[in-house]
């Protein structure tokens, strides 16, 4: 059995890309953007499977009665992106999710392939849900 936390661990490392292991095991990485300062990409890892979920709590949370405006900017990104999956959480907060099965010989590449689209598709989609939050 492929040990790919370690793997994705260690080719972070050699690239350089700064992340936090937090305490129930999840990787966390975080980038500054055009339109946002901190989107923070949280990795769950599934060693048995070799699957690995992405998701982000980066945009920003909405009222109750903004909840339809939240709506309507996740299904416009949902329709322009297929990468990632935008929703609104049970406390009104915008999340991100993403996933990947991965090769272990390439797994840590892959990871930092999903980060960095998830990055800049956060990044594009950020004013959207601005505007739908202040209009």
């Amino acid at each position: 059995m492929a040990a790919y936390k370690a793997l994705i661990k260690n080719y972070f490392d050699q690239k350089g890309t700064k992340y936090r292991e937090l305490d129930n095991g999840l990787l966390s990485v975080s980038y500054n953007a055009d339109n946002t300062s901190d989107i923070t990409i949280i990795l769950s890892v599934d060693e048995d499977e070799g699957k690995v979920e992405f998701f982000s709590f980066s945009i920003g949370q909405f009222k109750q009665e903004q909840f339809a405006q939240g709506l309507i900017a996740c299904n416009d990104c949902n329709a322009k992106y297929r990468w990632v999956k935008f929703y609104i959480n049970d406390d009104n907060r915008i999340c991100v999710r993403s996933d990947a099965i991965i090769d272990e010989s390439t797994c840590g590449e892959e990871c930092r392939e999903v980060i960095m689209r998830m990055v800049g598709i956060i990044d594009e989609c950020f004013p959207v849900f601005m505007k739908a939050r202040w209009s």
